[in-house]
């Protein structure tokens, strides 16, 4: 009695000690997650990705009733309404409403922390549930440092708290997503957890259309999984019919919208633009094969190009509301050879991810795999662990197709990640611990080294912004847009950009509440766009140009050049590197307010 009284108190004392160190551990990593999410969050508070322009021009239309603004057919709806709401919430000064968009993006931070929490601890329950007894069985904090590591990594350094769009959510969802399916693969299946399934992927595909392909692919996943268990048939009926009342409104309103059965058209758009190399800003139907455009810009003058908007006028800058809008009428049509460098070139941006943590996840795969004694029996169960690493294989492949960053992939690598390191098996031997505690080890410090291309590093760079919270660069967007209302442009107003405006104009137009009429196409740099320097044009040229933007209905036309050769009017904004020239007369209070 006392020995198995003594055994049985060992066993307490180490399952005790092994939740000790597994809250230690998520305690750091939950420490860690706020530290290095807010410090990104804070330091590029004053800035903003084009395309949240346009998620924040729908959010402002659905809280003022128009809700038909929210069927677009590139910008999906969930995040343009939580943003929407965010600001009509708190109602933040223009000084504020971007580090509000911040501040929301580190709480779906913090949330897609929270769903890797659930699907992290599904999926080592499922690895101890598959271990047999001649197995070691690996400590729990093991498997919280290589994942949490790998999440903090793919979160920080792919997708980034700093990322105004909404990836950080759709990671969100995915994780949540691949715990629900290690649940019905364990068989730990309540009456919710399909339709809670459903309802995910649901909003997935409400925050990416990407989504709903690969919510197909979790479905079958679902099925197969749980396949052999009594009921599952219906349960899993319950998860499809979920997803079809949350999801099936939109793509209906969205089919009428578009003509034609869509669940969205960022996949048609980019691969024309991509693939097909038909102009991503300003298509007029020059490529042969690729279709004729329903709605056309006005082009104005052709050198250089300038382009007006006409009557669709909705948001911030028209020309990128929905640029579907514009490709209305496009084909893609299929370029053998083009598509076969496109899969090239985006697989082998898709493989250098592998080498993440300056090569750390790969070489400690390779390491638990080689020093494995158990080989064979890890392959299969890596491809017993498909219904997880099948999605992301989907995924992957469809970014391969057509346009690749390293924000759209980053949960479907991680959950590729978990999945290599969770099929390996060791023999339970005395060195079997240390080996993989090594390899946890290794994977965080290179986490945490200041050398390389690590995440850290680029974080405390942020601290020294808390010295002067108030601080504005010359040219921030709310420098610019303050510069500007000074000036006597009012919400509203209409103005004209001598560049392409989703380089710097449509940010502070949106936070100045103007609207951008005209612009001409210069885009220093791109070959498309570089020879259409207003500055380079003769006078005669200019003023023709001009007039043009006038007749838009702009009060004004910008430049973040610097005037060269007969520049008359030309008005420095304060302190901004911003240029201005008016093309419509000015109230007296506004020429007041310019010579104060």
């Amino acid at each position: 009695m006392q020995s198995q009284s003594g055994v049985t108190l060992d066993v307490d004392t180490t399952e005790s000690a092994e939740i000790t160190s597994e809250r230690r551990i998520r305690r750091l990593f939950w420490l860690l997650a706020v530290i290095f999410g807010f410090l990104q969050a804070w330091s590029s508070r004053m800035t903003l990705v084009n395309d949240t322009v346009s998620y924040l021009d729908m959010g402002d239309y659905v809280f003022h009733g128009r809700w038909a603004m929210a069927i677009n057919g590139i910008w999906s709806p969930l995040y343009a309404i939580l943003l929407g709401a965010t600001l009509r919430i708190f109602k933040p000064s223009p000084y504020w409403q971007y580090p509000l968009v911040h501040l929301l993006l580190f709480v779906a931070f913090l949330c897609a922390m929270g769903s890797f929490q659930f699907f992290l601890r599904e999926l080592i329950a499922l690895r101890r549930e598959t271990e047999s007894g001649e197995e070691l069985k690996v400590p729990v904090w093991v498997w919280m440092v290589i994942g949490n590591t790998l999440f903090l990594g793919s979160s920080l350094a792919l997708i980034g708290v700093s990322e105004t769009n909404p990836d950080m959510i759709l990671a969100a969802f995915f994780y949540l997503t691949c715990g629900f399916l290690i649940r019905i693969e364990r068989g730990v299946v309540t009456p919710f957890t399909c339709p809670a399934l459903g309802l995910v992927l649901a909003l997935g595909y409400l925050t990416k259309s990407v989504m709903f392909p690969i919510a197909l692919v979790c479905f079958v996943a679902a099925w197969f999984a749980g396949r052999d268990r009594s009921n599952h048939t219906m349960r899993l009926l319950s998860a499809i019919t979920v997803f079809l009342l949350v999801a099936g409104p939109f793509i209906g309103a969205l089919s009428v919208a578009k003509h034609k059965l869509t669940f969205g058209e960022s996949g048609a758009y980019n691969y024309a633009v991509h693939v097909n190399k038909i102009d991503p800003h300003y298509w007029l139907g020059e490529n042969p094969g690729n279709g004729v455009p329903v709605h056309r810009f006005r082009k104005l003058v052709d050198q250089p190009a300038t382009f007006g908007y006409g009557d669709m006028m909705e948001g911030t800058y028209p020309n990128w509301f929905d640029p579907s809008f514009w490709y209305q009428g496009v084909k893609d049509r299929l370029d053998v050879h083009e598509q076969v460098r496109t899969i090239k070139t985006n697989l082998w941006k898709e493989i250098s991810l592998c080498f993440a943590l300056s090569g750390s996840v790969i070489c400690g795969v390779f390491i638990l795999f080689y020093t494995s004694a158990f080989k064979k029996i890890s392959l299969e169960k890596f491809a017993g662990h498909w219904f997880l690493w099948g999605p992301s294989i989907v995924a992957l492949g469809l970014y391969s197709l057509v346009w690749f960053e390293p924000r759209y992939v980053a949960p479907f690598m991680v959950v590729l990640g978990l999945c290599c390191f969770f099929s390996i098996h060791h023999r339970a031997t005395a060195a079997g611990p240390t080996i993989f505690s090594a390899v946890a080890i290794l994977i965080f410090v290179m986490f945490m080294s200041p050398f390389g291309e690590g995440t850290v590093p680029k974080n405390f760079s942020a601290i020294k912004s808390f010295r002067h919270p108030r601080a504005v660069a010359r040219d921030s967007s709310f420098a610019v847009a303050d510069a500007m209302r000074q000036m006597g442009l009012q919400p509203g107003d209409r103005i004209s950009s001598l560049e392409f405006s989703n380089l710097d104009v449509a940010m502070w137009a949106r936070l100045a509440g103007f609207k951008i009429a005209s612009e001409v196409y210069y885009w220093p740099g791109r070959a498309q766009a570089s020879d259409n320097d207003f500055w380079n044009a003769d006078t005669a040229t200019r003023e023709k140009v001009l007039n043009a933007l006038a007749a838009t209905g702009s009060r004004a036309v910008v430049s973040h050049e610097t005037p060269r050769g007969a520049a008359v009017g030309w008005i420095k904004v304060g302190e901004t590197g911003y240029y201005l020239r008016w093309l419509a007369p000015i109230t007296t209070q506004a020429v007041n307010q310019n010579h104060r």
